[in-house]
């Protein structure tokens, strides 16, 4: 049975239209996201969460372990897709692989704590997202560049 669509990020009530509530910042949650990516610490390690966001970094580093930077308006954090602890890690190693920067993703998982020789010391460093549902919200064309190598081009 394929995986349900992440539902619509705004209820329509009437003439109206609200976002829907969240534990964290009511005023920025919708369907698609339980918290921003700036939301996150080592408070939430074990919670199930919601983000959505563009995708950075995109790091393929075997046939069992991919990295990806998720990046929103508020921060970002890394997510983590890994056979041994993946249900359906093949699709998720699909879809991560055929993101180009700046694509819009939706992502569902745990948050878990990094191991300890690969803590950062900024904003979410502490913790990374293991990736349990990927929906690709919005594909970008590749440029024929990278915007965020400080390098003159």
């Amino acid at each position: 049975m394929p995986d349900a669509p992440l539902p619509h990020p705004f209820l329509f009530v009437g003439a109206q239209v609200r976002l829907a509530s969240s534990t964290a910042h009511p005023k920025l949650a919708t369907h698609l996201r339980t918290h921003t990516c700036g939301d996150l610490s080592a408070s939430h390690v074990d919670q199930q969460v919601k983000l959505c966001g563009w995708a950075q970094n995109i790091r393929v580093l075997s046939d069992t372990l991919v990295f990806v930077q998720l990046r929103d308006a508020y921060g970002s954090i890394q997510l983590l897709a890994e056979q041994s602890k993946a249900n359906d890690f093949a699709k998720q190693k699909r879809v991560l692989e055929q993101l180009s920067p700046d694509t819009l993703i939706g992502v569902q998982g745990t948050i878990v704590r990094r191991p300890e020789a690969t803590v950062k010391q900024d904003g979410a460093g502490e913790i990374e997202l293991l990736v349990d549902n990927i929906e690709v919200l919005n594909h970008t064309e590749s440029l024929p560049f990278n915007p965020y190598i400080k390098e003159k081009l």
